[in-house]
């Protein structure tokens, strides 16, 4: 689960997420639009920052992503950086160069979960999870029905 937050105005939504039950938390620091010189990281699992794209794009500037980086690495939370942004390019993938490299760590998933009690009031034991549920799951193509080929058609009549 996770929220966004562009700029130091909005880092009580970091604070509200880490409140929040969740096997992975994570916080989307895109379009990130100023600095964030602290930024909440209790119990955050994942940070991805990026800058904003497009012709009416904000400037991030790198030194921002640098101080969020820093911050992740102090407390051991997964750092990706996105695209740095732009007008014309989004300077995105092999482009999203910082500090000489390029960013794109991952959290690593919980092999458990814990649960509330009957209660609500505590978690509990920590119950194994579910590997399956959280692969992809398999596309299953069925044959069109003979409605559906008569939705689809469409007749020109002159």
């Amino acid at each position: 689960m996770g929220v966004t937050v562009e700029s130091a105005l909005h880092v009580h939504r970091a604070r509200a997420l880490a409140k929040v039950p969740a096997a992975v938390r994570f916080l989307s620091l895109e379009p990130l639009l100023g600095p964030i010189p602290v930024l909440p990281l209790k119990k955050i699992d994942w940070v991805i920052v990026g800058g904003e794209s497009g012709v009416r794009a904000r400037p991030m500037a790198t030194e921002w992503a640098q101080q969020i980086r820093d911050q992740c690495t102090a407390k051991g939370v997964a750092f990706f950086l996105k695209q740095l942004g732009g007008r014309r390019s989004k300077r995105g993938g092999i482009e999203a160069i910082l500090d000489g490299r390029q960013w794109k760590e991952y959290p690593t998933l919980p092999t458990t979960v814990s649960t509330r009690s009957s209660r609500g009031d505590r978690y509990r034991r920590a119950e194994p999870l579910d590997q399956q549920r959280l692969q992809a799951p398999e596309l299953r193509v069925r044959a069109p029905r003979e409605a559906d080929r008569f939705s689809q058609r469409s007749e020109v009549r002159g």
